[in-house]
Protein backbone atom coordinates (compact mmCIF):
# COMPACT_ATOMS: atom_id res chain seq x y z
CA UNK A 1 0.00 0.00 0.00
CA UNK A 2 3.22 2.27 0.12
CA UNK A 3 3.31 3.32 -3.32
CA UNK A 4 -0.26 3.68 -3.34
CA UNK A 5 -0.56 5.68 -0.80
CA UNK A 6 2.41 7.62 -2.63
CA UNK A 7 0.73 8.64 -5.71
CA UNK A 8 -3.09 9.11 -3.70
CA UNK A 9 -0.78 11.72 -1.54
CA UNK A 10 1.80 13.02 -4.43
CA UNK A 11 2.35 16.49 -4.53
CA UNK A 12 3.58 18.27 -7.79
CA UNK A 13 3.75 21.71 -6.76
CA UNK A 14 7.91 21.69 -6.83
CA UNK A 15 7.90 19.87 -10.44
CA UNK A 16 4.40 21.41 -12.51
CA UNK A 17 6.08 21.34 -15.73
CA UNK A 18 6.85 17.37 -15.44
CA UNK A 19 4.22 15.83 -12.93
CA UNK A 20 1.73 14.77 -15.15
CA UNK A 21 4.78 12.06 -17.14
CA UNK A 22 5.90 11.47 -14.02
CA UNK A 23 2.55 10.15 -12.35
CA UNK A 24 2.31 8.60 -15.55
CA UNK A 25 5.52 6.60 -14.81
CA UNK A 26 5.05 5.83 -11.47
CA UNK A 27 1.30 4.41 -12.32
CA UNK A 28 3.22 2.20 -14.72
CA UNK A 29 5.55 0.46 -11.94
CA UNK A 30 2.66 -0.96 -10.32
CA UNK A 31 1.28 -4.47 -10.75
CA UNK A 32 -1.96 -4.77 -12.35
CA UNK A 33 -3.39 -5.62 -8.54
CA UNK A 34 -1.65 -2.37 -7.21
CA UNK A 35 -3.22 -0.51 -10.04
CA UNK A 36 -6.58 -1.62 -9.67
CA UNK A 37 -6.51 -1.05 -6.08
CA UNK A 38 -5.40 2.45 -6.42
CA UNK A 39 -8.15 3.37 -8.78
CA UNK A 40 -10.41 2.53 -6.42
CA UNK A 41 -8.80 4.55 -3.72
CA UNK A 42 -8.19 7.77 -5.96
CA UNK A 43 -10.53 10.78 -4.67
CA UNK A 44 -12.99 11.13 -7.64
CA UNK A 45 -11.84 14.87 -7.96
CA UNK A 46 -8.29 13.43 -8.90
CA UNK A 47 -9.19 13.22 -12.26
CA UNK A 48 -5.36 13.77 -13.96
CA UNK A 49 -4.78 10.19 -11.45
CA UNK A 50 -7.10 8.58 -12.38
CA UNK A 51 -6.63 8.89 -15.94
CA UNK A 52 -3.39 7.71 -15.37
CA UNK A 53 -4.02 5.05 -13.33
CA UNK A 54 -6.60 3.91 -16.19
CA UNK A 55 -4.13 4.05 -19.39
CA UNK A 56 -2.30 1.44 -16.98
CA UNK A 57 -5.41 -0.56 -15.92
CA UNK A 58 -6.40 -0.93 -19.72
CA UNK A 59 -2.64 -1.12 -20.85
CA UNK A 60 -2.41 -4.68 -18.27
CA UNK A 61 -6.03 -5.90 -19.84
CA UNK A 62 -4.40 -5.57 -23.21
CA UNK A 63 -2.23 -8.08 -22.13
CA UNK A 64 -3.81 -10.11 -20.00
CA UNK A 65 -7.27 -9.81 -18.41
CA UNK A 66 -7.15 -10.51 -14.47
CA UNK A 67 -9.07 -11.68 -11.80
CA UNK A 68 -8.28 -7.63 -9.96
CA UNK A 69 -9.24 -6.46 -13.14
CA UNK A 70 -13.17 -8.58 -13.11
CA UNK A 71 -13.57 -7.66 -9.65
CA UNK A 72 -12.49 -3.53 -10.72
CA UNK A 73 -15.22 -3.82 -13.32
CA UNK A 74 -17.77 -5.18 -10.73
CA UNK A 75 -17.10 -2.25 -8.69
CA UNK A 76 -17.84 -0.12 -12.02
CA UNK A 77 -20.96 -1.51 -12.99
CA UNK A 78 -22.03 -1.56 -9.42
CA UNK A 79 -21.46 2.02 -9.09
CA UNK A 80 -22.49 3.25 -12.29
CA UNK A 81 -26.42 2.23 -11.50
CA UNK A 82 -26.22 3.99 -7.96
CA UNK A 83 -24.05 7.37 -8.71
CA UNK A 84 -25.60 10.69 -8.50
CA UNK A 85 -25.84 12.25 -12.04
CA UNK A 86 -22.60 14.61 -11.41
CA UNK A 87 -20.42 11.25 -11.84
CA UNK A 88 -22.49 9.03 -14.04
CA UNK A 89 -20.96 10.26 -16.94
CA UNK A 90 -17.50 9.99 -15.16
CA UNK A 91 -17.90 5.94 -14.63
CA UNK A 92 -19.48 5.44 -18.11
CA UNK A 93 -16.10 6.99 -19.20
CA UNK A 94 -13.72 4.88 -17.37
CA UNK A 95 -16.25 1.65 -18.27
CA UNK A 96 -15.95 2.35 -22.05
CA UNK A 97 -12.30 2.65 -22.06
CA UNK A 98 -11.82 -0.65 -19.82
CA UNK A 99 -14.26 -2.06 -22.40
CA UNK A 100 -12.63 -1.46 -25.47
CA UNK A 101 -9.57 -3.09 -24.79
CA UNK A 102 -11.66 -6.36 -23.13
CA UNK A 103 -11.96 -9.32 -24.40
CA UNK A 104 -14.98 -9.54 -26.62
CA UNK A 105 -17.84 -11.58 -23.65
CA UNK A 106 -16.82 -8.83 -21.65
CA UNK A 107 -17.07 -6.10 -24.49
CA UNK A 108 -20.31 -7.17 -24.80
CA UNK A 109 -21.53 -7.28 -21.21
CA UNK A 110 -20.59 -3.62 -20.39
CA UNK A 111 -22.34 -2.70 -23.44
CA UNK A 112 -25.11 -4.40 -22.56
CA UNK A 113 -25.28 -2.61 -19.05
CA UNK A 114 -24.96 0.95 -20.90
CA UNK A 115 -27.92 -0.06 -23.13
CA UNK A 116 -30.58 -1.42 -20.55
CA UNK A 117 -29.55 2.07 -18.61
CA UNK A 118 -32.53 4.58 -18.23
CA UNK A 119 -30.43 7.53 -19.13
CA UNK A 120 -29.64 8.46 -22.86
CA UNK A 121 -26.69 9.48 -22.04
CA UNK A 122 -25.01 6.17 -21.12
CA UNK A 123 -26.88 4.38 -23.62
CA UNK A 124 -25.35 6.24 -26.35
CA UNK A 125 -22.33 5.13 -24.99
CA UNK A 126 -23.03 1.49 -25.81
CA UNK A 127 -24.09 2.69 -29.23
CA UNK A 128 -20.44 4.58 -29.71
CA UNK A 129 -18.95 1.09 -28.68
CA UNK A 130 -20.99 -1.05 -30.69
CA UNK A 131 -20.42 0.62 -33.81
CA UNK A 132 -16.48 1.47 -33.31
CA UNK A 133 -15.76 -2.38 -32.26
CA UNK A 134 -17.89 -3.55 -35.12
CA UNK A 135 -19.56 -6.13 -32.27
CA UNK A 136 -22.14 -9.13 -33.22
CA UNK A 137 -24.49 -7.49 -31.14
CA UNK A 138 -27.96 -7.90 -33.07
CA UNK A 139 -29.88 -9.25 -29.98
CA UNK A 140 -29.06 -6.50 -27.51
CA UNK A 141 -29.72 -3.85 -29.64
CA UNK A 142 -32.88 -4.54 -31.24
CA UNK A 143 -33.86 -5.17 -27.16
CA UNK A 144 -32.84 -1.28 -26.76
CA UNK A 145 -35.02 -0.77 -29.91
CA UNK A 146 -38.02 -2.18 -28.60
CA UNK A 147 -37.66 -0.16 -25.04
CA UNK A 148 -35.95 3.16 -25.82
CA UNK A 149 -36.65 3.89 -30.03
CA UNK A 150 -33.81 5.63 -29.57
CA UNK A 151 -32.77 7.35 -32.80
CA UNK A 152 -28.90 6.53 -31.88
CA UNK A 153 -30.15 2.99 -31.70
CA UNK A 154 -31.80 3.49 -35.37
CA UNK A 155 -28.25 4.74 -36.51
CA UNK A 156 -26.28 1.99 -34.80
CA UNK A 157 -28.27 -0.44 -36.13
CA UNK A 158 -28.23 0.75 -39.65
CA UNK A 159 -24.30 1.32 -40.06
CA UNK A 160 -23.53 -2.64 -37.74
CA UNK A 161 -26.48 -4.97 -39.38
CA UNK A 162 -26.41 -6.88 -42.40
CA UNK A 163 -28.64 -6.21 -44.93
CA UNK A 164 -30.99 -9.26 -44.38
CA UNK A 165 -31.30 -8.16 -40.99
CA UNK A 166 -32.03 -4.50 -42.12
CA UNK A 167 -35.06 -5.34 -45.06
CA UNK A 168 -37.99 -6.70 -42.53
CA UNK A 169 -37.22 -3.85 -39.56
CA UNK A 170 -36.25 -0.69 -42.83
CA UNK A 171 -39.60 1.31 -42.22
CA UNK A 172 -39.66 1.18 -38.28
CA UNK A 173 -35.80 2.59 -38.65
CA UNK A 174 -37.15 5.10 -41.28
CA UNK A 175 -39.46 6.39 -39.30
CA UNK A 176 -37.08 7.26 -36.88
CA UNK A 177 -34.99 9.58 -39.30
CA UNK A 178 -35.56 12.85 -39.91
CA UNK A 179 -32.68 13.63 -42.51
CA UNK A 180 -31.62 12.82 -46.32
CA UNK A 181 -28.09 11.62 -45.52
CA UNK A 182 -29.51 8.81 -42.75
CA UNK A 183 -31.40 7.60 -45.67
CA UNK A 184 -29.21 7.26 -47.43
CA UNK A 185 -27.05 5.47 -45.56
CA UNK A 186 -29.67 2.89 -44.95
CA UNK A 187 -30.75 2.42 -48.59
CA UNK A 188 -26.94 2.35 -49.87
CA UNK A 189 -26.94 -0.48 -47.94
CA UNK A 190 -30.79 -2.27 -48.84
CA UNK A 191 -30.32 -1.01 -52.60
CA UNK A 192 -27.32 -3.12 -53.24
CA UNK A 193 -28.98 -6.75 -52.60
CA UNK A 194 -32.60 -5.33 -52.89
CA UNK A 195 -32.70 -2.66 -55.59
CA UNK A 196 -36.29 -2.72 -56.46
CA UNK A 197 -36.86 -1.34 -52.54
CA UNK A 198 -34.70 1.85 -53.82
CA UNK A 199 -38.69 3.41 -54.90
CA UNK A 200 -39.39 3.52 -51.29
CA UNK A 201 -36.41 6.23 -51.10
CA UNK A 202 -37.87 8.41 -54.06
CA UNK A 203 -41.58 8.57 -51.74
CA UNK A 204 -39.54 9.80 -48.58
CA UNK A 205 -36.51 12.22 -50.12
CA UNK A 206 -35.86 12.60 -54.06
CA UNK A 207 -32.37 14.38 -53.85
CA UNK A 208 -31.19 10.77 -51.45
CA UNK A 209 -32.90 9.24 -54.25
CA UNK A 210 -30.71 10.60 -57.03
CA UNK A 211 -27.72 10.23 -54.74
CA UNK A 212 -28.54 6.61 -53.77
CA UNK A 213 -28.89 6.00 -57.65
CA UNK A 214 -25.68 7.86 -58.80
CA UNK A 215 -23.91 5.83 -55.81
CA UNK A 216 -24.91 2.46 -56.85
CA UNK A 217 -24.40 3.26 -60.64
CA UNK A 218 -28.27 3.00 -61.38
CA UNK A 219 -30.01 4.63 -63.81
CA UNK A 220 -32.90 7.43 -64.10
CA UNK A 221 -34.45 8.78 -67.34
CA UNK A 222 -34.31 12.72 -68.00
CA UNK A 223 -37.82 12.72 -68.10
CA UNK A 224 -37.59 11.37 -64.18
CA UNK A 225 -35.01 13.80 -63.34
CA UNK A 226 -36.63 17.45 -64.66
CA UNK A 227 -39.63 16.23 -61.96
CA UNK A 228 -37.09 15.76 -59.32
CA UNK A 229 -35.67 18.81 -59.85
CA UNK A 230 -38.97 20.56 -60.25
CA UNK A 231 -39.65 19.17 -56.76
CA UNK A 232 -36.59 20.50 -55.34
CA UNK A 233 -35.51 23.84 -56.80
CA UNK A 234 -35.72 25.09 -53.70
CA UNK A 235 -33.94 22.82 -51.18
CA UNK A 236 -30.99 24.03 -49.98
CA UNK A 237 -29.50 20.30 -50.53
CA UNK A 238 -29.46 21.42 -54.88
CA UNK A 239 -25.69 21.33 -55.05
CA UNK A 240 -25.93 17.41 -54.23
CA UNK A 241 -28.76 17.07 -56.74
CA UNK A 242 -26.44 18.81 -59.67
CA UNK A 243 -23.82 16.35 -58.12
CA UNK A 244 -25.73 13.23 -58.74
CA UNK A 245 -27.10 14.28 -61.96
CA UNK A 246 -23.70 14.58 -63.38
CA UNK A 247 -22.61 11.40 -61.96
CA UNK A 248 -25.69 9.92 -63.41
CA UNK A 249 -25.00 11.56 -66.66
CA UNK A 250 -28.00 13.50 -67.41
CA UNK A 251 -26.54 15.96 -69.36
CA UNK A 252 -29.81 17.48 -70.29
CA UNK A 253 -30.80 17.20 -67.01
CA UNK A 254 -28.32 19.86 -65.74
CA UNK A 255 -29.09 21.84 -68.59
CA UNK A 256 -32.68 22.30 -67.39
CA UNK A 257 -31.71 23.15 -63.85
CA UNK A 258 -29.38 25.43 -64.72
CA UNK A 259 -32.30 27.04 -66.79
CA UNK A 260 -34.16 26.23 -64.10
CA UNK A 261 -31.74 28.31 -61.46
CA UNK A 262 -31.27 31.38 -64.37
CA UNK A 263 -34.91 32.00 -63.53
CA UNK A 264 -35.13 31.61 -59.96
CA UNK A 265 -35.90 34.93 -58.63
CA UNK A 266 -35.47 34.03 -54.87
CA UNK A 267 -32.11 32.07 -55.12
CA UNK A 268 -31.26 29.97 -52.05
CA UNK A 269 -27.39 29.57 -50.72
CA UNK A 270 -26.44 26.48 -52.31
CA UNK A 271 -25.21 23.76 -49.56
CA UNK A 272 -22.10 22.74 -50.38
CA UNK A 273 -21.24 18.99 -50.95
CA UNK A 274 -17.73 18.21 -49.84
CA UNK A 275 -15.62 14.71 -49.62
CA UNK A 276 -18.32 13.06 -52.74
CA UNK A 277 -16.41 11.13 -54.97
Amino acid sequence: MDRINELINYDPTDIVFHSSNLIHAYCFCLTPEQTCELFKSIPRKNKRLLDKALKKICSDIESEMLPCHENLLGVLEKELTSVTSKHRQSIGYYLTNISDCAPADTRKRIQTLFLESKYIGIRKRGYKSITRNKNDSQDILLEAWNTFNDAECAWTITNTFPTDALVPIRKNIVNTFSEGWQYSRLYLKIGKEHPQLLEELRDLDEISFCYVLAKLNKKLTTTDAKKIIDNNLCDERIGLLIWALGRLRLWKALQYIELQLKHNQNPIQLKPTPCLS
